[in-house]
């Protein structure tokens, strides 16, 4: 098995992917069993994926770079929605506000925000060059050119943002009443790249430095004790790779080697650690648990 864009919905109850072939699979967290494989519009390796929830209504988004649109799939048949053409060169794909709206991030212009029922734009986020909706509270993280910022997904509208170390966002991660989000940096600059955390008011907490030449592209939470996760990549050495767990203070607790060169996911709250290979594992301790339904 080989996947790509591994996402979850924003209970943590659905895990999706797509394949190279662009086909996409939809699993249950619970038991990992696959409920839903569709061909679908999408060009993988790029997160153009979300799984929108609106009470026991889920629909699977897809985007597609080269074909220029967003598609929208009913999970309960794989039958197609809806479907919006002329939308650009899309980069990113997220669910957003209460699950019921698309954030779509392109490769110029503003992030556009659509009603996953109807694909109509709803609200546009100017300047932004990804999103991620918080599952916890009723706001939202932009990543913009060398800044974050954090936004109330009931209007829209940015409630602060601070410059970043690094040129773009890579991961966020949300608590009740924190954010923390990974940046990465220019290969020819010294500076490490971070992991960092900031009250939801804005206040900042901590900063973790990576280790030379790494990043953390993936970020989770451990719901039951608070405990923050990251998958921690050596960008110049591809064989090597680290599962982080960081406590409420900033402290590294726990490092655990993981398979290197795959892409991974957290679901269910932190209780599982999903890899592109189809594995899945529990954070707690790195040690496999189980396999995705092929």
């Amino acid at each position: 098995m080989a996947l790509s864009d591994i996402t979850t919905s924003l209970s943590g109850t659905l895990i999706a992917a797509c394949d190279m072939d662009n086909i996409v699979s939809v699993w249950r967290s619970t038991d990992l069993k696959r409920i839903l494989t569709l061909h679908a519009s999408i060009d993988p390796l790029g997160g153009r994926l979300a799984l929108l929830e609106d009470g026991s209504r889920v629909m699977v988004a897809t985007g597609s770079w080269d074909r220029r649109e967003v598609t929208a799939y009913e999970l309960a048949t794989g039958n197609t929605s809806w479907s919006r053409s002329g939308l650009t060169h899309v980069q990113q794909m997220s669910p957003a506000g209460d699950g019921s709206v698309i954030a779509v991030s392109f490769d110029r212009g503003p992030i556009q925000l659509l009603d996953a029922w109807t694909g109509a734009t709803v609200a546009a986020l100017r300047g932004g060059r990804s999103y991620w909706q918080s599952s916890i509270g009723p706001f939202g993280a932009v990543g913009e050119t060398s800044r974050f910022a954090i936004v109330d997904s009931a209007n829209w509208k940015v409630r602060w943002r601070v410059p970043i170390a690094g040129f773009a966002i890579l991961a966020v991660a949300f608590s009740e009443d924190s954010v923390v989000f990974s940046d990465t940096v220019s290969s020819d600059r010294p500076a490490p790249s971070t992991v960092v955390s900031y009250s939801i008011s804005g206040s900042q907490q901590w900063v973790y430095a990576t280790r030379p030449g790494c990043n953390v592209p993936w970020l989770g939470r451990v719901e039951r004790t608070g405990d923050w996760l990251g998958i921690e990549q050596d960008t110049y050495a591809s064989d090597h790779a680290e599962l982080l767990r960081v406590d409420t203070r900033g402290r590294v607790v726990m490092r655990v080697p993981v398979r290197a060169g795959l892409s991974f996911g957290f679901a269910l709250g932190g209780r599982l650690l999903v890899a592109s290979n189809g594995t899945v594992s529990d954070p707690a301790t790195g040690s496999e648990v189980g396999v995705l339904e092929s």
